[in-house]
This record gives structure tokens, C-alpha cells and sequence, in this order.
């Protein structure tokens, strides 16, 4: 209801940005880990923020995207595209 009235569609906005920096990660599940949006010279990035895993409440904070991982090893390297979740 309440994205209805702000004029916006339900359900989260996902895209595919260029990382600000590399990210190595192993995941044994579908991970989404806390990130920052950036405008750049070039256009917008994502920056993963450091983060303890699902406990750490405080990594999320200053997020205002999610990096969508795979339930895999993955490693993305710095302007290498990577699924984005956006938070606003």
C-alpha cells in the first residue's frame, strides 16, 4: 500500500552496477550484503560495506543497497558488474 501511494511499484528495484572494489566471498545460501551507492565520474557504483554476516545489525545501518550474492564462491573485481538490490 504504502509504495502504491508514493507512485512506485511493489517489491524491490534490482540492477546490475560496476563494484567500486573487489569483494571475495563464500556463501552456502543466497547472501545479501550491505552496500553503498555511488555516483562517480562515470556513473554509479556499489561499494560493499564491511559487514559481520546476518547478526551484525550495525553493518547495515549505512547501507542504502544490497548486493544479491549467490549461494557460491564468487569474486567480483573493481568496475565488474554485480546484482544490486536498492533500499530507497
Amino acid at each position: 500500500e504504502f509504495r502504491r501511494v508514493l507512485f512506485r511499484s511493489p517489491g524491490p528495484f534490482t540492477t546490475e552496477l560496476p563494484m567500486a572494489e573487489p569483494l571475495a566471498v563464500t556463501n552456502d545460501r543466497p547472501t545479501f550484503h550491505p552496500a553503498k551507492l555511488e555516483l562517480t565520474a562515470s556513473g554509479w557504483t556499489v561499494r560493499p560495506l564491511p559487514w559481520g554476516g546476518a547478526p551484525d545489525l550495525r553493518g547495515l545501518q549505512p547501507a542504502d543497497a544490497l548486493l544479491a550474492l549467490p549461494a557460491a564462491d564468487a569474486r567480483y573485481d573493481p568496475g565488474q558488474p554485480a546484482p544490486v538490490m536498492v533500499l530507497n
